[in-house]
Order: C-alpha cells, then structure tokens, then sequence
C-alpha cells in the first residue's frame, strides 16, 4: 500500500510505525511527519493532504489537477471554480486555517452559509467561520462599586423645534 509524506520529506529515507489502525511516518530523525488510518488490502493509497496545501494554495490553479480537489466537498469544488486567481489563494489559505483548528465539515457549513446569504468571498467565509466556532460570552460582568453611577438626561430641544417652525429663540 501507498501512504503519503510530506513535500519536504520528498526523496529522503522515512520510517513507518505500523499499528494495528495507523501507520504513524517519521523523517531520518525519528520525528513524526505524518499518520494515516491503516489500510488493509492490496495497492490501496492513503493521501493526507494537508502538508501539501501550502504548496497549492501558492499555485492556485494547479489545484484542479489534484488529487485534493476531487475529495473536496461539492460546495468547495463550486466556489473555487468561480474564483479568480487571488481569491482562490485567499480562499485556499483560508481552508488551511479552518482545516488547522477544525474540520472539513466546519469549513464547508462556513462556506454554505456564505452562499446563502449571498456573499461568498474569502473575507464572508473566514467571518463565517469565526461566527461558527466563537463560544458565547454568557459572562454577567460586575462594574465596581467605585462606578459613578449617572442620571438620565433628557436633552430639550423644544428650541430647535421653534427654529424649524420659524419661530423666534428666546
């Protein structure tokens, strides 16, 4: 079977930690670069993209002729197609942050729910997504005693009113 690296690691010697549901990668040193689920059958591939979307997202449309882009979800595979070249890169730098912090299914709901409301551009699906994932702030915050505490003001602008009217301003 096939298991992915990274760009990095391209051409040198790896090591591979075979358990029973993961294959664990290390470089020379013996320092993890990747894990896969464990794939059990003959000549089956295991791609884990994301150390390799950096070098997408730096050449945007190249990104059609990936593997990448086939196992992205319908929505993504929509929007990217209508992109220009620097919103793909905004947008592709984007899907690399959510995919950093969350998951595929996170940034797809952020994506929709731009579609939706009609603005679907890198900077709506980043707001998008924080929207999605900020917690709520159900804190009651206590002001200090020391607080001066003011009275309500009622402006009179019955003056402005004669103004308008015409009238004379005493």
């Amino acid at each position: 079977n096939t298991y992915s690296t990274s760009p990095a690691s391209a051409g040198q010697e790896i090591w591979i930690k075979a358990k029973a549901h993961s294959v664990e990668i290390f470089d020379e040193d013996y320092h993890s670069i990747t894990n896969h689920k464990r794939l059990y059958g003959k000549n089956l591939e295991s791609m884990n993209w994301f150390p390799y979307l950096t070098i997408l997202a730096k050449r945007p449309n190249a990104l059609k002729y990936s593997g990448f882009y086939q196992e992205l979800p319908n929505p993504w595979q929509d929007y990217l197609d209508s992109c220009d070249y620097d919103d793909k890169k905004k947008s592709l730098n984007i899907l690399i942050k959510i995919l950093k912090e969350k998951d595929m299914a996170t940034a797809t709901q952020s994506l929709e729910d731009c579609v939706l409301n009609g603005r679907a551009n890198p900077d709506s699906i980043l707001l998008s997504y924080y929207r999605l994932t900020q917690e709520d702030m159900n804190e009651s915050f206590a002001l200090p005693s020391s607080t001066v505490k003011l009275t309500e003001y009622t402006p009179d602008l019955t003056s402005y009113d004669l103004l308008l009217r015409g009238g004379e301003v005493r």
